[in-house]
């Protein structure tokens, strides 16, 4: 195993993104109009690399699924804390609190499964280095 410590990505899809690292929203855009509505960019200890790979990119739209799905919970949640009487605030407080541990971990979890993947991708080709 390569070990990589990925120090920061950015995965774009038609719909959504998910960076680690130093990204804005204009970076993000830069990254989608240079490669396309749907790539992994990212930053290892080695260089950097672009991932096209339909395939892989299915696996990493699989992998941040979670990820997805408790945003939009988080989301919802803020919207119900906005309009919420001072009482129900505190529960949703919690509630909040309780996404954001489990935020955490999903985080690394990420982090684990990702940074296998994309040993295996640098060593296969199918992440394509990016030449400077």
């Amino acid at each position: 195993m390569l070990a990589i410590a990925l120090l920061t990505y950015a995965l774009i899809t038609p719909r959504d993104s998910f960076t680690h690292g130093s990204f804005n929203s204009d970076d993000v855009q830069i990254i989608r109009e240079a490669y396309g509505p749907h790539v992994f960019w990212f930053r290892s200890d080695d260089g950097t690399y672009l991932i096209f790979d339909e395939k892989a990119l299915a696996q990493l739209d699989e992998l941040f699924r979670p990820q997805r799905e408790l945003a939009w919970q988080q989301a919802n949640l803020g919207s119900k804390q906005a309009h919420a009487s001072l009482s129900r605030q505190e529960s949703l407080s919690q509630e909040q609190a309780r996404l954001s541990e489990k935020q955490s971990a999903l985080s690394r979890e990420v982090g684990k499964k990702l940074s296998a993947l994309t040993d295996e991708w640098i060593r296969s080709g199918v992440a394509k280095p990016l030449s400077r």
